[in-house]
């Protein structure tokens, strides 16, 4: 995945890009600024079927997606399935609500087709009101609800999610 897509956002020029281990670690920065989180992303972008977008706004790097190929064998209990996970898109804060976040779901879709993943799965925060808006908006549905129970263990007094 070595293509740049490039486009125009108000004035500015947009770069959606492969993600090098140098431009997903000033990224990293704006998060949190810990080491121990450019390791993980230095870890999972050597692995197979990992792929790292950045976006670039005038050659400074502004956001980024990861994305996983996901595949399973069916079994007795469920189809084979074949989709294309976004696990994490981030963009940084004095850079959202200007359509960066929308252009680089888009380009994960052209992703997602041009490499014939029939589906694209993603996860959020119930109480990520925005996160819910704008999926939606992008035509993603509801497919599974994960629910939780806290239990009382000896360990700790109450698991609080």
């Amino acid at each position: 995945m070595s293509a740049t897509c490039r486009s125009w956002i108000g004035r500015f020029s947009v770069a959606i890009k492969s993600a090098s281990f140098v431009s997903t670690n000033l990224i990293v920065r704006y998060r949190t600024g810990c080491g121990h989180m450019r390791d993980a992303f230095a870890v999972t972008m050597a692995q197979a079927g990992h792929h790292f977008l950045v976006a670039e706004v005038e050659g400074e790097p502004i956001g980024y997606v990861w994305m996983q190929e996901v595949t399973s064998a069916s079994n007795a209990f469920k189809n084979a399935t074949r989709t294309l996970y976004v696990r994490q898109i981030s963009i940084n804060p004095s850079h959202q609500r200007f359509g960066y976040g929308r252009q680089m779901m888009g380009y994960v879709e052209k992703w997602a087709r041009a490499h014939d993943f029939p589906t694209i799965e993603l996860d959020y925060w119930v109480a990520n009101e925005d996160a819910a808006r704008f999926y939606d908006e992008l035509g993603f549905i509801a497919k599974r609800q994960v629910v939780v129970k806290s239990v009382e263990t000896k360990e700790n007094e109450k698991w609080r999610p």
